[in-house]
């Protein structure tokens, strides 16, 4: 009998896995609109400001919606992993320093 070289909970990339680390990348983006956005509120550039206000709100609803998106994707596919279970909690708690962070 041969053996399998990956069992599904061995697996690395996985769809819902892809999610969960795309959600740390783009606590990126999001910290450069809010720059974006605070150095046009300083310069009363309100124009400017409102443009960045809403591509930082698309960034949050995005990460927000993966954050459901890649659990949902992996009990549907039944594609959960070890390594998922590990980076789902890792990108949330990533996401949420860092807004933190840069509020403060």
């Amino acid at each position: 009998m041969k053996k399998r070289l990956q069992t599904r909970h061995d697996r690395v990339m996985t769809i819902a896995n892809l999610i969960s680390f795309s959600r740390v990348i783009l606590a990126f983006p999001l910290i450069y609109y809010f720059e974006k956005m605070r150095v046009s509120l300083e310069v009363l550039d309100l124009d400017n400001y409102i443009y960045y206000y809403w591509i930082s709100l698309v960034i949050l609803l995005i990460i927000i919606l993966s954050d459901f998106m890649d659990g949902f994707i992996a009990r549907m596919t039944d594609e959960i992993t070890d390594f998922g279970k590990l980076i789902d909690p890792i990108a949330d708690k990533i996401c949420m320093v860092v807004v933190l962070i840069y509020i403060i």
